[in-house]
């Protein structure tokens, strides 16, 4: 929906694209300024207004926020518009444009929630690329392996697998790219110099034209040993 405030008469004009997302007659309205506030989130208000006051030096007016629907309902929105003025610098009005992006919004928030688990997993997990080297690490992986965020992303796998160096990771890609998804035991060498046995699920994954290994490792030392015991 577009909308449009005149600086002379201080009035807004909302179409009926914008009165339809606020749940209105699908009309369009004209109303006082000051009116327009009262469907901005009450928690969003001051972002908007900062916007504004900014506009009134840049021309340029951009911000997202919530607009409370006639039913109680909100929606997020991406609020853009500009300031017009006349030959002398005075403002005659504002004009822009509010898109709906609720859904987007969302989708970011879902994506926070699958983030922020990824995270505080158990079990290790690694992005790597096709190179053998460390994009993404969680929380669990620094924790055990006894490095830093930092120091991770900037080592590659057979810095910390002494059973997948470079060679052999070139074959393990290839099989990867292959099956999909790959179940094995191998080891991992912490930053002490301990090694000790993991298994690793292994996901091929292609986004935006980019290949991935998405992997998640768990220490199976006590397994291990639980099944050495009973053999014995």
């Amino acid at each position: 929906g577009t909308w449009r405030v005149d600086f002379r008469t201080g009035l807004d004009t909302r179409d009926s694209g914008l009165n339809r997302l606020l749940g209105l007659p699908a009309k369009p309205t004209t109303q006082p300024v000051e009116d327009w506030f009262t469907f901005v989130h009450q928690d969003d208000r001051s972002a908007m207004e900062a916007a504004w006051q900014a506009a009134f030096v840049t021309n340029l007016y951009e911000v997202e926020h919530r607009l409370i629907r006639r039913d109680g309902t909100s929606c997020w929105v991406y609020d853009r518009g500009r300031f017009v003025r006349d030959e002398a610098g005075q403002l005659l009005y504002a004009t822009g444009a509010v898109l709906d992006i609720t859904e987007r919004k969302q989708v970011e928030g879902a994506l926070r929630l699958t983030q922020f688990a990824v995270d505080r997993a158990a079990d290790m997990a690694f992005w790597i690329d096709h190179n053998a080297r460390i994009l993404y690490v969680n929380d669990a992986a620094c924790q055990q392996l006894g490095y830093a965020r930092d120091e991770l992303l900037a080592m590659t796998i057979p810095d910390l697998d002494p059973d997948y160096q470079i060679d052999r990771w070139s074959e393990h890609w290839n099989e990867l790219k292959e099956q999909k998804r790959l179940r094995f035991e191998t080891r991992h060498r912490t930053k002490a110099g301990e090694v000790y046995p993991v298994e690793v699920v292994a996901n091929y994954v292609s986004f935006e034209g980019q290949e991935y290994n998405f992997a998640f490792c768990r220490d199976i030392t006590e397994r291990r040993l639980a099944g050495e015991t009973l053999r014995r």
